[in-house]
């Protein structure tokens, strides 16, 4: 867990009011990008916020329903910065509300999207709203939920999944987002947030390629 306060001021220390406003996509990648989210996310259990973006996570007076994501996110490994697309998202639903309502089949692997993701989207269409609202399945015609795999899945919004269901098949194998066999998710690059091309390890993170020829060479 991380310390009682920060060594040094979180990017919000500066302009906080930017941290309440849904549709403020800049303070979402401050967010994800900032040092001290695993802190961030402890703090806002420890304190029981009620509004705000903590960690990447938009508290609307909806604590209860958020708290497993905060948690994944303050007990995960240093996650990796993310970039955040020029979006255009309209605005957000409470997050996370889909996925408390599912069954508690596959803990682990929720948990695992959870933190990877800071419970938002991992697709970030140009219509994206940001949040991880449910599953989607990079292996075709697996339901996502039933996958005990976190490489296998990710974290969509209902609109990018719209548009993901509506793109051409070429398009979405090209983005890593499907993998047809015999290729395994596990060994073949997303390209994450329409920002850079990462590999899903099936932990709660992120591995860049080139870290992850690196790791495949020793």
């Amino acid at each position: 867990m991380s310390p009682t306060s920060p060594q040094s001021p979180p990017p919000c220390a500066a302009e906080p009011q930017l941290w309440f406003d849904k549709s403020h996509t800049h303070a979402l990648g401050e967010c994800l990008g900032c040092p001290l989210r695993r802190w961030c996310a402890g703090e806002a259990i420890r304190v029981k916020a009620s509004f705000g973006m903590w960690a990447g996570v938009f508290i609307d007076d909806n604590l209860p329903q958020v708290v497993p994501l905060l948690r994944a996110i303050a007990q995960s490994p240093a996650a990796e910065p993310a970039e955040v697309s020029d979006l255009t998202p309209p605005s957000p639903a409470p997050t996370a509300t889909a996925i408390a309502d599912r069954p508690r089949r596959m803990p682990a692997v929720l948990a695992a999207v959870s933190a990877r993701s800071s419970g938002n989207c991992e697709i970030m269409t140009n219509h994206c709203r940001l949040t991880f609202d449910t599953l989607g399945s990079r292996i075709p015609g697996r339901d996502p939920w039933t996958l005990q795999r976190a490489s296998a899945v990710y974290a969509v919004c209902r609109p990018c999944a719209v548009a993901l269901d509506a793109a051409e098949p070429q398009f979405v194998e090209r983005q890593g987002i499907v993998v047809r066999a015999p290729y395994e998710p596990a060994y073949t690059r997303f390209f994450w947030r329409q920002a850079r091309w990462v590999y899903l390890d099936g932990g709660p993170r992120i591995l860049p390629t080139e870290d992850f020829a690196v790791r495949k060479a020793l």
